[in-house]
């Protein structure tokens, strides 16, 4: 992805580390989720007056009032809202075929995976990308074989999102297209898996994380990274990460200053040295944000 991409997506709020592969998956349009509901009061009337309102919105003849009733069932995380939105998944609007699969995967709602199966042959980009998250955050373990499909399609974002859904399902199932494109010889492919791979409970795909330090393209090797401190093995991720931070493609040094924030005091001691050394700007403010943060 080129410069100007990674700029236009930057103002994107991310679902991953801001480096240069996560950065497909910023493309998806993903719900701001509101504050829980009030429990008493003036507030809680009006918060069950925002309740109607998604429902008497939802079939109206504008399209907008559709897509914001769409945002507001899964802001609200309505759970009786389950039937309204799967209707919406056959809008003649794709923002609200996208708002709707959405909404489903905020839910979590189970009975909606054989029409979020159907969307993911929508002819709008941002509707298959909203339907293959919701996959994942619904548990919809039937989907893995779709899913699978499209982990191993063409278009990258796709591919990166099926990844994660994939591995958020958890099943032996599941993981092993995962895993198997950890180790593949695509290295875009490989460091997608790698991320996605934070999300596998078991730690199934441990070994192939632990290959992937090894391999020669630094961007698997910052992701495998990454991922291996999420999960809280600094003793694999720490000397890598720092290693790293002196690669010539600053997305790498991104994703590895992350790396290193997570993975022990050591590793982050040796972050807030390097970081004078860093001369870009943005790489920085990485850095910074990922010091900030509580390891």
């Amino acid at each position: 992805m080129n410069q100007a991409a990674i700029k236009k997506l930057s103002n994107t709020r991310a679902i991953a580390p801001a480096a240069l592969g996560f950065a497909l998956l910023v493309l998806l349009p993903i719900l701001a989720l509101g504050a829980p509901a009030p429990k008493d009061g003036a507030k809680a009337k009006a918060w069950a007056g925002k309740k109607r309102d998604w429902k008497g919105e939802l079939g109206d003849k504008d399209r907008m009032k559709r897509r914001r009733a769409a945002a507001e069932a899964g802001r609200l995380r309505d759970k009786g809202a389950g039937p309204a939105l799967r209707q919406r998944l056959g809008d003649s609007d794709p923002g609200v075929r996208r708002e709707a699969a959405s909404a489903l995967g905020v839910l979590g709602d189970g009975g909606a995976a054989l029409e979020l199966e159907r969307a993911l042959g929508d002819s709008d980009p941002s509707v298959r990308y909203s339907a293959i998250r919701a996959l994942g955050l619904t548990g919809a373990q039937g989907s893995a074989a779709a899913l699978a499909a499209r982990a191993r399609g063409q278009d990258a974002a796709e591919r990166a999102l099926a990844l994660e859904a994939l591995a958020r399902l958890g099943t032996e199932e599941s993981l092993s297209p995962v895993i198997e494109a950890a180790r593949g010889a695509d290295p875009a492919a490989a460091a997608e898996a790698c991320r996605a791979l934070q999300w596998d409970a078991d730690d199934a795909g441990l070994e192939a994380l632990k290959a992937a330090l090894e391999r020669p393209e630094e961007t698997v090797r910052a992701a495998a990274a990454f991922t291996l401190a999420r999960r809280g093995r600094a003793d694999l991720a720490g000397a890598p990460a720092l290693e790293l931070l002196g690669s010539p493609a600053k997305a790498v040094r991104a994703e590895a200053a992350q790396a290193a924030a997570l993975a022990g005091p050591e590793a982050r001691a040796a972050l807030s040295a390097m970081r004078e050394a860093e001369t870009d700007p943005w790489v920085r403010s990485v850095i910074d944000a990922s010091l900030a943060r509580r390891p």
